[in-house]
């Protein structure tokens, strides 16, 4: 497997919240994709860990609100709903298990 450059990755994006497959690691995907505004509210069956490449983002969660900058992740439990969100072009990398499904709320 070629190594995989980041930033040459994020200018593949095409448009936000369409994830960019970057590998597959055991049963889980990493992607990388654009956040730019809301996405709706949902949850997963499975844990689902966003880690910051460039910009800012807010993650909402059942009881709070998660302020992620660039370096910085985040674990959504299986079964929690979550809207993620920014304000300007952020770029996460998102690892989910293969298969992934969303039931929206």
């Amino acid at each position: 497997m070629p190594k995989i450059n980041i930033n040459e990755a994020m200018k593949k994006i095409k448009k936000p919240f369409e994830p960019l497959h970057l590998v597959d690691v055991g049963d889980y995907n990493v992607y990388l994709v654009e956040l730019l505004g809301e996405y709706k509210r949902h949850k997963h069956p499975f844990d689902e860990f966003f880690y910051v490449v460039k910009g800012e983002i807010q993650i909402e969660l059942d009881k709070k609100t998660e302020k992620l900058k660039e370096k910085e992740g985040l674990l959504v439990k299986r079964g929690e709903f979550h809207k993620s969100k920014s304000k300007k072009r952020s770029v996460v990398m998102m690892f989910e298990k293969a298969g992934l499904s969303m039931q929206f709320k």
